[in-house]
C-alpha cells in the first residue's frame, strides 16, 4: 500500500505526538540519570507522565472537544523544556531545536484540524513566543554560565556535551522527517477528496439528474471533444469529397421527442411520466457507443451525436425508436410509449445551389434535426425523419 493513500485520523495524530513525546523523554530521563543531572531528569517524570496521561486520554471520545487545549499544553511543555533544558546545560546541546520543533508541529496540526481564522489566531503568538524563547537562551548564555554551573558549580565535561547533542540532533531529524511524512500524506488525501467532490460536482453540472444523460448546458463542449475524431475538418466550412467513403470522418445529429408526453402525464401522473423519460434514457444509453454523445435537451427532448455513415445512423435510429416502442412500465398496461426523430448529417446540402460541405456548428445541426423533428409529429409521429 503506497503510504500516501493512508488516511491520517485527527486522534491518530495526537496519540503519535504523545506517546513519541513520552518515549522521547523516557530517553532524556535515561541520559540524565547516566550523567547525574538529578534536577532534570525530575523534570522529566514529570513529562513522561504527562504525555502518557494524554495519550491515554486520545483514546476517549471526549477528547476531540479539548484537542485545542492539548496541542496548548503541548506546545508550553516542550517550549518549556527547551527552555529549561538549554539555560540549564548550555546551547551546545541543541535542546532549543525542540523549541523550533514544538513550532513545527503545532502549525502542522493546527493547519489541518481547525480553519483558517484559529490557525492565525493561535499560531501568531506561539511564533513570537518560540522567537522570543530563543533569543533569550541566546541572551542570557552569552552574559551568563549554564544554571547547572551557576546552581551547582558543575559544567557538562566535551563527551556528555557531545552524545547529548547527537541524541538531540537525532532525535529533531527523525521528528521533522517523520512528520514530513504525515504532513504529505495527509495532503494528498485532502487532494484527493477535493478531487473526488470536484468530479462528483462536474459531474452533476453536466449530467441530468433523473436519466443521468449529459444535459443541454454540456453539449458545445461535448461537441468539441466529438469533433476531434475528424481534426482534419474541424475549420468550419472545408470541404471532404471522400467524407461520405470514411466512417470515422462522418456522424449525425438526432433529435427524439416522447409522443404524447404531456398526455402521459396528465393521465397517468407525473411518477409515471419519469419512469417514461428513464426508459427512454435507458434505451439511448444502450444505443450509443463510448465515444459518441446522448443528452436530455430538456423536457421529453433527447438529443444524440452518433458516428458513422449516413445509412448506418438512419439504420440505428430507427433500432431505437423501435426499442422505445416497447418500452413496459408495471402496473400501465394500457401505456403506449412511442418516440419520433429528426436526422440530420453533417455532409447533407444546405441548399440546392450548395455543394456538400460539412456542417460544424452544432446549433445549426440542432436547428435542423429540430425542424425535421417537428415534420415527424405533424405526420404521424412514432418515425424517423431524415433528407
Amino acid at each position: 500500500m503506497n503510504i500516501l493513500d493512508i488516511n491520517i485520523k485527527g486522534s491518530f495524530k495526537f496519540q503519535l505526538i504523545f506517546f513519541l513525546s513520552c518515549a522521547i523523554h523516557i530517553t532524556f530521563l535515561v541520559v540524565f540519570m547516566i550523567y547525574k543531572i538529578y534536577f532534570l531528569a525530575a523534570v522529566n517524570i514529570f513529562s513522561v507522565l504527562f504525555y502518557f496521561s494524554a495519550g491515554i486520554a486520545t483514546v476517549k471520545k471526549k477528547f476531540e472537544p479539548y484537542s485545542m487545549a492539548w496541542i496548548l499544553s503541548t506546545y508550553i511543555e516542550i517550549t518549556a523544556h527547551a527552555v529549561l533544558a538549554t539555560l540549564w546545560l548550555d546551547f551546545g546541546t541543541c535542546f532549543f531545536l525542540y523549541g523550533i520543533i514544538a513550532l513545527v508541529v503545532s502549525s502542522y496540526v493546527v493547519y489541518l484540524s481547525f480553519d483558517k481564522y484559529t490557525f492565525v489566531k493561535v499560531m501568531t503568538p506561539l511564533t513570537i513566543t518560540s522567537f522570543a524563547t530563543l533569543i533569550f537562551c541566546f541572551a542570557f548564555l552569552t552574559v551568563k554560565q549554564p544554571l547547572i554551573t551557576i546552581f551547582f558549580d558543575r559544567t557538562v565535561s566535551r563527551d556528555e556535551l557531545e552524545v547529548m547533542r547527537g541524541i538531540n540532533v537525532f532525535l529533531n531529524f527523525t521528528i521533522i522527517f517523520f512528520f514530513t511524512l504525515m504532513f504529505i500524506a495527509e495532503m494528498h488525501h485532502l487532494m484527493g477528496q477535493l478531487e473526488d467532490i470536484n468530479h462528483k460536482l462536474n459531474y452533476t453540472a453536466n449530467h441530468d439528474a433523473l436519466t443521468d444523460l449529459y444535459n443541454r448546458h454540456s453539449l458545445k463542449e461535448l461537441f468539441e471533444q466529438f469533433k476531434k475524431n475528424f481534426r482534419a475538418n474541424e475549420v468550419v466550412g472545408i470541404e471532404n469529397e471522400n467524407a461520405e467513403q470514411d466512417d470515422n470522418l462522418c456522424y449525425c445529429v438526432m433529435m427524439g421527442d416522447v409522443d404524447n408526453f404531456k398526455s402521459i402525464n396528465d393521465t397517468f401522473g407525473h411518477s409515471c411520466g419519469d419512469l417514461v423519460l428513464k426508459g427512454v434514457a435507458s434505451v439511448i444509453k444502450n444505443a450509443v457507443a463510448e465515444n459518441e454523445i446522448a443528452c436530455r435537451w430538456g423536457g421529453e427532448e433527447f438529443l444524440v451525436l452518433m458516428h458513422g455513415s449516413k445509412e448506418e445512423c438512419i439504420k440505428r435510429a430507427d433500432q431505437i425508436r423501435q426499442k422505445v416502442s416497447e418500452i413496459h412500465i408495471e402496473e400501465e398496461e394500457e401505456l403506449s410509449v412511442t418516440l419520433t426523430l429528426g436526422l440530420v448529417y453533417c455532409t447533407e446540402k444546405k441548399d440546392a445551389a450548395k455543394q456538400s460541405k460539412r456542417l460544424t456548428r452544432i446549433d445549426e445541426l440542432v436547428q435542423i434535426a429540430d425542424n425535421r423533428l417537428y415534420v415527424g409529429k405533424s405526420s404521424g409521429k412514432n418515425v424517423v425523419i431524415y433528407q
